[in-house]
C-alpha cells in the first residue's frame, strides 16, 4: 500500500519582479513562513524536512537562451503521507505567488489522483443506478418505445453518434441511456418533458386557447417537467437537482483530473451517500406512480411521432382520408386534423411533417377541406379535415 504521495509544481519568473534568485534564496523565503511548517529543518541547500514530509527544490534552466520571456523558474517537489502532502500543497503555491512567481503549473498530483480515484467509483455507482432506475421506471410506464418519448434531439444525437464509436456488447444491447452524459442524465428527471408536446404545439396551444383559468391550468398540467409530474416525492422535495448538478461538477474535475482536496473529497461522498439513498428509495417506490388517461394519450402520440418514417402519396393520403370520413359521417362526427394525421396515418408508418404538408399542398388544390369544431372534450376549437370532390367529379347539376 502506498505511504507517500508527491506532489510537484513549476514556478516560473517571467516578469522579474521576483527577489528569488537561487535555489538556497527560495529555501529560506519558504522556511522563513512558518505557517507552511510544524518542525522544519535544512538537510541541504535543495531540501526542507518536516517530521516525515520532505520538500525538494531544484532550479530549471531553459534551453533557449535568447528567450526573454523565461527569466527563472523552480520545480518543487513535496513528498511524504498523504494527508501531510495534502495541507502543504495550497498554501505553498499561494505564498510561491506572493513571492512574486508567476505563472506557477502543477506537473504531479498523487494527492489528487488518490482522491479522484476513491471518488469515481461512487461516482460511477450512482450515475448507474439512476440509468437502471430510470430504464425500470419508463419501460413500466411508457413500454419499450421509451427512450424516443423521453430523449430530446442532442441526446439522442449523442447516443447515436456513440454507439457508432462503441464496440462492446452494444450490437445485442439497446444501450442509448448508458451513451448519453452525466448531466443529460440528470436532465431526463428535472427537465424533460417526455415529448408530450414540442415547442410549435405549446405555441399552437396557447394561440388557441381561451384564457379562461381552466384552460391556463390544464396547459400548465401538459407541459410539467417530469420533476414535477412524475418525480416530485422521489426527487424533487430532496433537492435532487442541487445535488445531482454539484456531483456533476466534481465528476468533471475527476475527468479532467483538476486538483482536488480532501475537504472536496469529503463533499463528494456525501452527495454520493445521499443521492445513493434518494434513488434507491425511489426504486423501491416505482409501482406506487400512476399515469393519467391524458399522460397515456400524449405517450401514445409521442411514440408514434418519434416511430413514423414513410412518405405518404397524394392518392394514400386521399384513400385514407375518405374512408375515415365515411367511418365518422356515419356516426354524425368529424375527422379530427390531428386525430388523423397522427392517430391514423402515423400508426400506418407515415411521417407526420410530410403528411401535414402534403394536406396543406390538396388543400392549395381544392382537393380537402380544413375547417373548425367544437371540441367535444376541451374548451378550445380544433381543426378538422374533410375530402372535396375535384370539379371533374361533379355534374353539371351539382
Amino acid at each position: 500500500m502506498k505511504t507517500d504521495f508527491s506532489f510537484e509544481f513549476l514556478c516560473v519568473d517571467k516578469t522579474g519582479k521576483t527577489v528569488i534568485k537561487t535555489v538556497e534564496n527560495f529555501k529560506h523565503a519558504l522556511l522563513a513562513n512558518s505557517n507552511l511548517w510544524k518542525s522544519p529543518s535544512s538537510q541541504a541547500t535543495d531540501t526542507i524536512c518536516d517530521q516525515a514530509l520532505k520538500v525538494k527544490i531544484a532550479l530549471v534552466d531553459s534551453e533557449d537562451e535568447t528567450d526573454q520571456q523565461l527569466k527563472r523558474a523552480f520545480l518543487i517537489n513535496i513528498k511524504g503521507p498523504f494527508e501531510d502532502t495534502e495541507k502543504l500543497r495550497i498554501p505553498i503555491i499561494d505564498y510561491s505567488k506572493e513571492l512574486k512567481f508567476e505563472p506557477i503549473y502543477v506537473v504531479l498530483d498523487e494527492v489528487s489522483e488518490r482522491i479522484a480515484s476513491q471518488l469515481y467509483p461512487g461516482i460511477h455507482q450512482v450515475e448507474n443506478k439512476l440509468r437502471g432506475y430510470l430504464i425500470k421506471f419508463f419501460i413500466k410506464k411508457l413500454g419499450p418505445n421509451w427512450w424516443k418519448v423521453t430523449a430530446d434531439s442532442d441526446m439522442n444525437r449523442k447516443a447515436k453518434a456513440r454507439n457508432v464509436e462503441s464496440r462492446v456488447l452494444t450490437t445485442s444491447l439497446d444501450s442509448s441511456a448508458y451513451l448519453i452524459d452525466f448531466g443529460d442524465l440528470g436532465r431526463i428527471v428535472f427537465q424533460q418533458i417526455s415529448g408530450f408536446l414540442s415547442r410549435d404545439d405549446i405555441i399552437k396551444r396557447i394561440r388557441n386557447m381561451d384564457e379562461s383559468v381552466n384552460s391556463i391550468r390544464i396547459l400548465k398540467e401538459e407541459i410539467e417537467t417530469n420533476y414535477t409530474k412524475f418525480f416530485n416525492d422521489a426527487f424533487r422535495i430532496k433537492d435532487f437537482q442541487k445535488k445531482w448538478e454539484d456531483l456533476e461538477k466534481i465528476r468533471h474535475k475527476v475527468a479532467h483530473n483538476n486538483l482536488f482536496t480532501q475537504n472536496q473529497c469529503e463533499i463528494g461522498e456525501n452527495l454520493i451517500k445521499e443521492l445513493l439513498e434518494i434513488i434507491d428509495e425511489a426504486d423501491s417506490g416505482v409501482e406506487d406512480i400512476q399515469f393519467s388517461d391524458l399522460d397515456r394519450d400524449a405517450i401514445r402520440e409521442s411514440i408514434v411521432e418519434h416511430s413514423a418514417f414513410d412518405i405518404i402519396s397524394e392518392d394514400k393520403l386521399l384513400e385514407e382520408l375518405k374512408s375515415q370520413y365515411e367511418q365518422f359521417l356515419s356516426t354524425d362526427g368529424f375527422v379530427g386534423l390531428s386525430h388523423f394525421v397522427k392517430n391514423h396515418l402515423g400508426i400506418l408508418g407515415f411521417d407526420f411533417r410530410s403528411s401535414y404538408e402534403l394536406i396543406s399542398l390538396l388543400e392549395k388544390k381544392g382537393l380537402v377541406e380544413i375547417y373548425k369544431v367544437d371540441n367535444p372534450v376541451g374548451d378550445y376549437e380544433v381543426s378538422a379535415i374533410r375530402p372535396l370532390k375535384k370539379q371533374s367529379d361533379s355534374s353539371p347539376d351539382d
